[in-house]
Protein backbone atom coordinates (compact mmCIF):
# COMPACT_ATOMS: atom_id res chain seq x y z
CA UNK A 1 0.00 0.00 0.00
CA UNK A 2 1.25 3.45 -0.93
CA UNK A 3 -0.40 6.38 0.80
CA UNK A 4 -0.56 9.65 -1.14
CA UNK A 5 -1.25 12.78 0.87
CA UNK A 6 -1.62 16.05 -1.03
CA UNK A 7 -4.11 18.90 -0.78
CA UNK A 8 -3.87 19.57 -4.54
CA UNK A 9 -6.43 17.32 -6.20
CA UNK A 10 -4.72 17.29 -9.60
CA UNK A 11 -1.38 16.27 -8.09
CA UNK A 12 -3.07 13.66 -5.91
CA UNK A 13 -4.86 12.12 -8.89
CA UNK A 14 -1.74 12.16 -11.05
CA UNK A 15 0.30 10.39 -8.36
CA UNK A 16 -2.47 7.81 -7.89
CA UNK A 17 -2.54 7.04 -11.61
CA UNK A 18 1.22 6.81 -11.85
CA UNK A 19 1.56 4.48 -8.87
CA UNK A 20 -1.36 2.28 -9.93
CA UNK A 21 0.10 1.97 -13.43
CA UNK A 22 3.25 0.62 -11.76
CA UNK A 23 1.15 -2.00 -9.96
CA UNK A 24 0.87 -0.42 -6.52
CA UNK A 25 -2.27 -0.33 -4.41
CA UNK A 26 -2.88 3.31 -3.51
CA UNK A 27 -4.95 5.16 -0.91
CA UNK A 28 -5.08 8.92 -1.35
CA UNK A 29 -5.93 11.60 1.19
CA UNK A 30 -6.57 15.31 0.73
CA UNK A 31 -5.24 16.22 4.17
CA UNK A 32 -2.81 15.07 6.80
CA UNK A 33 -5.63 14.91 9.31
CA UNK A 34 -7.67 12.51 7.14
CA UNK A 35 -4.63 10.26 6.72
CA UNK A 36 -3.86 10.18 10.46
CA UNK A 37 -7.48 9.27 11.25
CA UNK A 38 -7.45 6.31 8.86
CA UNK A 39 -6.91 2.74 9.97
CA UNK A 40 -3.90 0.48 9.52
CA UNK A 41 -1.29 3.20 9.08
CA UNK A 42 1.44 0.67 9.78
CA UNK A 43 0.38 -1.57 6.88
CA UNK A 44 1.71 0.72 4.16
CA UNK A 45 4.86 0.29 2.19
CA UNK A 46 5.43 4.01 1.70
CA UNK A 47 3.96 7.50 2.12
CA UNK A 48 4.18 10.10 -0.65
CA UNK A 49 3.65 13.32 1.20
CA UNK A 50 3.25 16.99 0.33
CA UNK A 51 5.22 19.19 2.72
CA UNK A 52 3.12 22.35 2.68
CA UNK A 53 -0.58 21.79 3.23
CA UNK A 54 -3.25 23.66 5.17
CA UNK A 55 -3.56 22.40 8.74
CA UNK A 56 -0.95 19.79 9.58
CA UNK A 57 2.12 19.87 7.36
CA UNK A 58 4.01 16.95 5.92
CA UNK A 59 6.60 17.43 8.64
CA UNK A 60 3.84 17.26 11.28
CA UNK A 61 2.69 13.94 9.81
CA UNK A 62 6.19 12.49 10.00
CA UNK A 63 6.60 13.60 13.61
CA UNK A 64 3.21 12.10 14.56
CA UNK A 65 4.02 8.79 12.86
CA UNK A 66 7.32 8.64 14.73
CA UNK A 67 5.60 9.41 18.05
CA UNK A 68 3.15 6.56 17.34
CA UNK A 69 6.06 4.19 16.71
CA UNK A 70 5.19 3.80 13.04
CA UNK A 71 8.28 3.46 10.89
CA UNK A 72 7.36 3.81 7.25
CA UNK A 73 9.42 5.26 4.40
CA UNK A 74 8.34 8.75 3.38
CA UNK A 75 8.88 10.47 0.05
CA UNK A 76 8.41 14.20 0.43
CA UNK A 77 7.15 16.22 -2.51
CA UNK A 78 7.50 19.97 -2.42
CA UNK A 79 7.51 22.97 -4.69
CA UNK A 80 9.58 24.81 -2.10
CA UNK A 81 13.28 24.55 -1.39
CA UNK A 82 13.91 27.24 1.19
CA UNK A 83 16.20 27.32 4.22
CA UNK A 84 13.40 26.48 6.68
CA UNK A 85 12.36 23.40 4.69
CA UNK A 86 15.95 22.16 4.37
CA UNK A 87 16.45 22.68 8.11
CA UNK A 88 13.36 20.62 8.98
CA UNK A 89 14.54 17.85 6.66
CA UNK A 90 17.87 17.76 8.49
CA UNK A 91 16.20 17.63 11.92
CA UNK A 92 14.16 14.63 10.76
CA UNK A 93 17.29 12.94 9.41
CA UNK A 94 16.22 13.27 5.80
CA UNK A 95 18.33 14.00 2.82
CA UNK A 96 15.99 16.07 0.63
CA UNK A 97 12.55 16.18 -0.89
CA UNK A 98 11.50 15.71 -4.50
CA UNK A 99 11.19 19.20 -5.85
CA UNK A 100 8.40 20.03 -8.25
CA UNK A 101 8.76 23.61 -9.38
CA UNK A 102 5.66 23.29 -11.56
CA UNK A 103 3.63 22.97 -8.36
CA UNK A 104 4.90 26.26 -6.92
CA UNK A 105 2.09 28.65 -6.21
CA UNK A 106 2.59 32.41 -6.53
Amino acid sequence: MVYVIDDDESVRRALQRLLRSAGFEVKAFSSAEAFLQSENLDVGACVVLDIRMPGLTGFDVQEKLASMGIRIPVINVSAFDDAETRERHERLGQWRSLENRSMARP
